[in-house]
């Protein structure tokens, strides 16, 4: 049994406490850039919830339509412009719930400073890798640490020490001319955004070491609500990367090719 729970503005969701969702955190979820253009790369958002509702055994009966009613809904009780849609499914004792609920958008700046962590590897053989579940207290203690020292986000590696991604979000560089990310096989999250800048350009997937960033032209992040974000600096426990991503003129240039895709694709509710 299924069903579809809309939580408004100042709206309150109840929980079974003793349910896996509460519990556990047995759960999944998507986050989508709304704008009044639309939910932006929608298609390829349902696709990926679809897939790991089925991987991690949550029933999923819902209607594609009727899902992107209720999106329709809460937008216009909540009279939103711009705002980040969130779709979580949970384990709610015995049924299988999907709220939908809506947060603003944070301000994005043009660069960004990342710290590079390597104690703390990702365990790219978890069951849970490559999905967005709410068992996320691992991504935030490692986020809110890097916060705390002035970082916006932290890089992570997998468990052989290969580049994986930050905790929110998907990392790419630029080396010898080549647009370069790591593969899913290290852990990481499919990201949509990911997806979709390597529609747009020639991406080389593979397994690269932290030394390969000193010799980086540029490096940037992906997420849904940053888009592209480019990265001035990596601090790590031994060494500190200087890179001026902002101004590279691929980078320039694939930012406006992902503004053009990311208006394209995106559906009106």
């Amino acid at each position: 049994m299924s069903e579809i729970v809309i939580i408004s503005r100042g709206a309150k969701a109840q929980l079974d406490p003793i349910g896996a969702g509460f519990a556990h955190g047995y759960g999944i979820f998507e986050t989508i850039k709304y704008t009044e253009s639309g939910l932006a790369f929608w298609p390829p958002h349902w696709k990926r919830f679809q897939r790991s509702a089925k991987a991690l055994g949550l029933d999923f009966y819902f209607d594609e339509k009727a899902v992107l009613a209720a999106i329709g809904q809460l937008i216009r009780e909540d009279g939103l412009s711009v705002a980040m849609v969130k779709l979580s499914l949970l384990r709610n004792g015995p049924v299988t719930t999907l709220y939908v609920y809506a947060r603003p958008m944070t301000s994005i700046p043009d660069s960004v400073e990342l710290q590079l962590d390597v104690l703390h590897p990702i365990n790219q053989h978890s069951p849970l890798s490559g999905h967005k579940t709410h068992n996320y207290m691992e991504h935030r203690l490692i986020f809110d640490s890097a916060r705390k020292a002035g970082f916006y986000d932290t890089i992570r590696v997998d468990m052989d020490g290969s580049l994986a991604e930050t905790t929110t979000g998907n990392l790419f560089f630029i080396y010898e001319g080549k647009l370069c990310t790591p593969a899913l096989c290290h852990g990481i999250l499919p990201g949509v955004v990911r997806s979709a800048v390597s529609d747009i350009c020639d991406t080389e997937e593979g397994s690269y070491a932290v030394e390969l960033l000193d010799k980086a032209e540029a490096v940037f992040m992906t997420n849904s609500a940053a888009g592209i974000l480019p990265v001035s600096r990596i601090v790590g426990a031994l060494s500190t990367f200087e890179i001026e991503s902002a101004s590279h003129s691929y980078c320039k240039l694939l930012k406006a090719s992902f503004e053009a895709a990311e208006l394209e694709q995106s559906v009106r509710v």
